[in-house]
């Protein structure tokens, strides 16, 4: 079952054909479930305030449940945006064997450790409900410091005569990154100056999330 977050009502019925393909017509009742989960998911009213990720872990519980039923004991995997860290615990246990991709994993390395401990210590210090680092604090993290590296690079001065000219000298100082090592792992451009970083596959393990592979990107 192929569960994609990003764009789940768009991609609805792509994923339910996908299934089905791998998966064969014994288990077209299970297929069908999934597709009248997620047609009422669409009818679910705006809530603004609650995150997105409850909406699907509501939907997750009720998929994995129909699934458990029916027989089907495949992988599932999500789309990054589920790729919240506690989320498995959130789970009760329905979150086994989930698996998705993610550009940060909180243990995938001696700073990554360190910049979690940090995080937790600082976020519950000011009293923020989430202590536990995700992927969007370790990106805005080496945002900061690839536009460091690149200003370094490029020799940026700040002079507003300069404006131009160094904005242009900074584009390309950024675009020729390569290996840069960072939080998220070492991060390079390629020539459409798309980044270039390190996928964690992650599964969840008795209620927590578990690396199951790296993958670089080529």
């Amino acid at each position: 079952v192929l569960f994609r977050s990003a764009g789940i009502y768009r991609y609805a019925d792509d994923s339910i054909q996908m299934a089905k393909d791998y998966a064969g017509d014994e288990h077209t009742n299970a297929h069908e479930t999934l597709h009248a989960l997620i047609s009422k998911a669409q009818r679910y009213p705006t809530e603004r305030q609650k995150p997105i990720v409850e909406q699907i872990e509501k939907l997750y519980k009720h998929v994995k449940k129909e699934l458990k039923r029916q027989g089907v004991a495949t992988r599932v995997i999500g789309g990054t945006t589920i790729a919240d860290p506690d989320l498995p615990r959130r789970m009760d246990g329905a979150g086994e064997n989930l698996t998705i991709g993610t550009t940060f994993f909180g243990e995938a390395s001696a700073q990554a450790k360190a910049f979690s401990a940090e995080f937790a210590k600082r976020t519950k210090a000011a009293g923020l409900p989430r202590t536990e680092a995700n992927q969007f604090d370790g990106s805005v993290y080496d945002i900061v410091y690839l536009y460091a590296e690149g200003m370094k690079r490029a020799n940026v001065t700040g002079d507003k005569g300069k404006l131009a000219a160094e904005r242009t000298a900074l584009r390309d100082a950024l675009a020729g990154i390569k290996d840069l090592p960072l939080l998220e792992g070492k991060i390079s451009f390629n020539a459409d100056r798309d980044a270039v970083k390190p996928v964690y596959i992650l599964e969840v393990k008795s209620s927590k999330w578990s690396l199951l592979d790296t993958r670089i990107p080529k």
